[in-house]
Parts: C-alpha cells; sequence; structure tokens
C-alpha cells in the first residue's frame, strides 16, 4: 500500500471519501490508518 503514502493528502482525503460512500470493507483498515497518520502529523 505504498500508493497512499506517496500521495497527497488531497488525494487520500477524496480516495477516503470516495471509498467509504461504497463501503469497500478490504480499505478501510488502510484508509483508517492514513487518517490516523494525517491527524497524528497535524499535532505537531
Amino acid at each position: 500500500m505504498a500508493v497512499f503514502v506517496a500521495m497527497p493528502k488531497h488525494m487520500l482525503v477524496e480516495i477516503r471519501a470516495f471509498y467509504e460512500s461504497c463501503h469497500h470493507p478490504h480499505l478501510a483498515p488502510v484508509l483508517e490508518a492514513c487518517r490516523a497518520g494525517v491527524e497524528y502529523r497535524r499535532r505537531f
């Protein structure tokens, strides 16, 4: 899943919104990890 790491944050948000609307079960943990990573970076 290195693809997600290489993408800009706005792309991650768009992808997360897209897959959340599709309720894709396999990508949910990956998207949660990406979201958590973005929020972690915002704190520091």
